[in-house]
């Protein structure tokens, strides 16, 4: 999460078990937002598969522990290409699977994109793991050590940990354009 800006931030992450989880993260985000552009949410795709891709750099193999975390990013993946025209054969179209005239062709190609979705974030999030695998086992071991850490505590382990990403800065800014040349007469060239 910290790896991906200011999106989410960590504000706490737990080792305590509760109801069927054996450990939780809550991020909060710095404001309220109703909007999320392809890039943050490919950025929270990463953040939702970290914890499997932590699980196979540090102990070569995978559990069912993220069995939530696959779900929500599936969902996410899905809504991307399903129903927000996020895909990229099939941008700026819905293909909802409750879409029955679809073909079977676009069905495929929905699919596909849905899972490239998926594996791009998976790849990028155990890239990161192990770059950053220092900063995990600091992490790991505060959690050992005091079992739920608060923002402070984090800040505090994660120092001189930079965001990888700030696509969340991009939403809702103008990109600017280049000023334009003057003609040499003091006017401006057309």
């Amino acid at each position: 999460a910290r790896l991906m800006g200011d999106a989410m931030q960590l504000h706490k992450v737990t080792i305590v078990p509760r109801g069927q989880a054996l450990g939780y993260t809550m991020n909060l985000p710095e404001e309220d937002r109703y909007l999320q552009s392809t890039e943050e949410l490919c950025d929270w795709l990463k953040v939702i598969l970290a914890g499997r891709a932590a699980e196979q750099v540090v102990f070569g193999r995978i559990t069912n522990g993220a069995v939530n975390d696959l779900d929500r990013a599936t969902q996410i993946a899905r809504s991307m290409v399903f129903e927000w025209g996020m895909g990229a054969s099939a941008a700026h179209l819905q293909v909802r699977a409750d879409d029955y005239a679809l073909s079977e062709e676009t069905k495929r190609m929905r699919d596909a994109e849905q899972r490239a979705i998926t594996d791009a974030a998976y790849r990028d999030a155990l890239e990161l793991v192990e770059r950053y695998r220092p900063y995990l086992d600091k992490l790991a071991q505060g959690l050992l050590t005091q079992e739920t850490l608060e923002r402070p505590e984090i800040d505090r382990l994660l120092e001189g940990l930079e965001p990888e990403s700030n696509s969340s800065l991009d939403v809702g800014v103008e990109r600017a354009a280049p000023a334009p040349e003057a003609n040499g007469h003091g006017s401006l060239a057309a």
